[in-house]
């Protein structure tokens, strides 16, 4: 009996860290993929906005007929 609960204590352990790992290893995949195209999302609309509010110099400092040298984001 007390052999028995050893070993099953023991695989219990060895199958609880390989889930373990195993969980740690997808989450990893997972949150890094979502981490990676929430960043191209937000590096996509920060750029957008960059450009929207260059282009909206660019154009007040072309109705006010003053140069524009600023450079483009």
């Amino acid at each position: 009996m007390v052999l028995a609960k050893l070993y099953t204590d023991l695989v219990r352990a060895e199958a609880w860290a390989e889930g373990w790992e195993k969980g740690c290893a997808e989450g990893k995949t997972a949150g890094y993929a979502k981490g990676y195209t929430q960043g191209i999302s937000e590096g996509r609309e920060e750029m957008r906005a960059l450009c929207r509010d260059w282009t909206a110099r660019r154009k007040q400092a072309e109705r006010a007929g003053r140069p524009f040298t600023e450079p483009e984001p």
